[in-house]
């Protein structure tokens, strides 16, 4: 027994991706995940409580005069805006480091904004950015190429914490860095990056051109030609044959937006790409107890941005004619981030994961997207750029979640503990609950609440795109639409069918309101492909949560503590009609329905405080789910 208990202990030190067990073990297989409570997405040990002000300002204050301030503050300390309103132009930190602009809260200090900050590019009323370094090869950037890179040689094998490159030159400890490699250039039937013009409908890179996986680490160590980097290596295809290499480009680390409304309504255009606040080249920046109202192209656009963290936020208005794009948080490129607790409200696409990998966007709150079509129900969280890996999307509630073709398609993301509907504000196109198209595979669908009683009457449309009937709208009525290459039941010109989607998706104890159960069954467990293992049987009972390890502290609202976990199988006694009492509603769809409209605009803006919203609850361990019997 003692030989092999060190031999075990030999293994776990062999690969780290086994260190120590993960919140989803036994349920999803290891090479199709990565460890999500392991506090590597957002801020590292959490936002700093500052408490030191370095400089307070009053209403009357100009651009220049915050900006200035925010320069002259030393580290760790705060920019305070007493109350009131401020008409300004857009904001700028310049390279500060470790600095918060913290307002009175967002329903006492205002900021109207009349003018962008160009920020290099992606214009935003408020930005942070660091070096003028872009993956993609735009006029007026400075390629990466350009000093920032050196060849990634070996320690390519998912989990490895350890990694050689052919050069040391310009590294250092704390640095954050890039991991990549060559897209695909054939179809193994497994995990496949590509932007053929035969598995894109609109070649766009959002990663270094030609190569659309990325992934942000930390170096924590170097010796010789190895760096030692945090978190291991997410995928299970870094090999070789695709030549991997490392990148990086510096910026400002630590620097946070809190406690302030943000109007964006006289600044932000929609067709000049505007945005509300752009964090560029950043690791470990936030946004938190914010109102934004009215952005232009995005309330926040994370531009190769890591470690972001989105939290405590209410994001509202795209009310400006023919709307069709206007985001809430834009992934554009980076990793690791952490969205959670949001409410967004008449934002056209709530999260928009593009070329990014790791992040987790949870327990948010979204309800009418609008768009240009009115009877289109526009997508609340949706993949929408090559490239996007390893995401966690945990316990939120709205409406649907898709992983589109547009730009390209994801891998290994992972749906788990969500209420998603299918419905909004009474659109009937666009309908579908979970619509996965072509080559987005190895999605892992467990615990969720979907589909709407009365509504939805397929649990999937046209299995393996056979037998559809052209404009008979099921896809619109059905839980699950997964492997066209088109909206709905179709297909795209460039792309074929791809009936791997559903033969590599895990979906394990969902309940939907088609069949009216909880779904145990073995067939829609996969087996073994291409640089991804069979996943195993799993067991009938979930954890609350695969992030977290207890309820959080902000759970209670005012107007009731939701049960944790608030949605899944398991759940009893909801306060949501129509689903069996499986969902509760969650703190931020709370906050939202009790939230007064604010009488200082027309519509669709309400008058917002987090911290009037949410307050502390006790965190007992979760209670032991209920299993249920295969059907």
């Amino acid at each position: 027994m003692k030989q092999l208990t060190c031999l075990v202990m030999l293994l776990l030190v062999g690969i780290p991706s086994l260190a120590h067990a993960q919140r989803w073990a036994g349920i999803i297989d290891r090479s199709r995940a990565v460890d999500w409570s392991a506090g590597n997405q957002g801020i590292a040990g959490g936002i700093p409580n500052r408490t030191t002000i370095c400089a307070t300002l009053n209403p009357g204050a100009t651009a220049a005069q915050i900006n200035a301030a925010i320069a002259a503050c030393p580290a760790n300390q705060v920019v305070f805006l007493n109350a009131g309103t401020y008409n300004i132009t857009g904001l700028n930190f310049g390279s500060k480091n470790n600095v918060t602009l913290r307002g009175a809260g967002p329903d006492r200090t205002f900021l109207k904004f009349n003018g962008a900050d160009g920020c290099g590019g992606f214009a935003g009323d408020v930005c942070i950015k660091g070096e003028d370094v872009l993956a993609q090869t735009w006029p007026g950037h400075a390629p990466e190429e350009v000093g920032h890179f050196h060849v990634w040689t070996g320690g390519y094998a998912q989990g490895s914490t350890q990694i050689t490159v052919d050069s040391t030159a310009s590294l250092s400890v704390g640095m954050t860095i890039v991991l990549d490699q060559l897209d695909d250039a054939t179809d193994t039937g497994g995990v496949l990056i590509s932007h053929a013009s035969t598995r894109v409908l609109e070649n766009i890179s959002t990663g270094r051109v030609g190569r659309g996986q990325t992934q942000w680490v930390r170096i924590t160590a170097i010796n010789g030609l190895t760096l030692t980097i945090t978190p291991g290596v997410y995928m299970p295809n870094f090999r070789a044959s695709q030549l991997p290499q490392i990148w990086w480009a510096q910026g400002p680390t630590l620097n946070g937006i809190e406690e302030m409304s943000l109007d964006h309504s006289g600044s932000s255009a929609i067709d000049a790409g505007m945005s509300g606040v752009v964090f560029w080249n950043t690791t470990q920046c936030w946004v938190k107890n914010v109102r934004s109202i009215k952005s232009g192209r995005n309330h926040v656009w994370l531009v190769q941005a890591s470690r972001s963290e989105i939290r405590d936020n209410y994001f509202t208005g795209a009310d400006k004619p023919g709307a069709s794009l206007n985001y809430g948080i834009d992934f554009y490129m980076g990793g690791d981030s952490l969205v959670i607790n949001n409410v967004f409200q008449h934002v056209t696409s709530s999260l928009l994961p593009g070329t990014t990998s790791g992040d987790i966007l949870a327990y948010n709150f979204s309800r009418d997207q609008p768009y240009s079509s009115p009877d289109y129900m526009q997508i609340a969280v949706n993949t929408h750029d090559l490239g996007n890996l390893m995401l966690l999307v945990e316990g939120n509630q709205t409406n649907t979640f898709t992983m589109d073709l547009f730009h390209g398609a994801g891998h290994l993301n992972t749906v788990f503990r969500n209420h998603l509907s299918g419905q909004d504000v009474g659109q009937t196109t666009n309908t579908s609950v979970i619509n996965l198209f072509a080559y987005n595979r190895f999605v892992n669908v467990v615990g969720n609440v979907l589909g709407t009683a009365g509504y939805h009457t397929n649990y999937q449309d046209c299995v393996n795109g056979s037998g559809c009937a052209t404009g008979n709208g099921t896809d619109n009525r059905s839980i699950y639409v997964v492997g066209f290459s088109a909206s709905g039941d179709s297909n795209a010109g460039c792309c074929p069918y791809d009936d791997l989607v559903r033969t590599t998706m895990l979906r394990w104890g969902n309940y939907d309101t088609v069949t009216g159960t909880v779904r145990f069954v073995t067939s829609e467990v996969p087996g073994a492909f291409p640089f991804v293992n069979a996943n195993p049987i799993p067991p009938q009972t979930l954890p609350a949560s695969f992030f977290l390890a207890a309820k959080p502290s902000w759970w209670g609202t005012p107007w009731g503590v939701p049960n944790w976990p608030a949605v899944g199988p398991d759940v009893t006694g909801g306060n949501v009609a129509g689903v069996g009492g499986r969902v509760w509603k969650n703190p931020a769809r709370l906050c939202w329905e009790n939230m007064a409209n604010d009488p200082a605009y027309p519509t669709n803006v309400k008058v917002f405080n987090a911290r009037t919203c949410y307050t502390s609850s006790a965190s007992p361990a979760p209670s032991s789910p209920t299993a249920f019997q295969v059907q």
